[in-house]
């Protein structure tokens, strides 16, 4: 069921060291950031950032068995007049 399929994507999943680069300020590929209108897409195994237009890539990469990944979206707020 689902909840094995979780625990499958799970299984590589660790925690970043002081010494792993994080990919998580932009894509990989693309110049996606968080500031995109759909944000950046950090893979949790490889920790690679991937734009939306190109996590399916990631995908087909790893094999095609999907992945699991943190989603950043930032949005910029406008500053408050005093």
């Amino acid at each position: 069921g689902a909840m094995e399929t979780v625990r499958a994507l799970m299984s590589g999943i660790k925690e970043p060291q002081h010494y792993d680069k994080v990919y998580k300020d932009e894509c990989v590929f693309t110049f996606d950031t968080p500031f995109s209108p759909q944000g950046l897409f950090v893979n949790l195994k490889t920790w690679y950032g991937f734009g939306a237009d190109v996590v399916d890539l990631d995908v087909k990469r790893n094999g095609g068995a999907g992945g699991l990944y943190l989603q950043q979206r930032f949005h910029r707020k406008e500053k408050e007049q005093p």
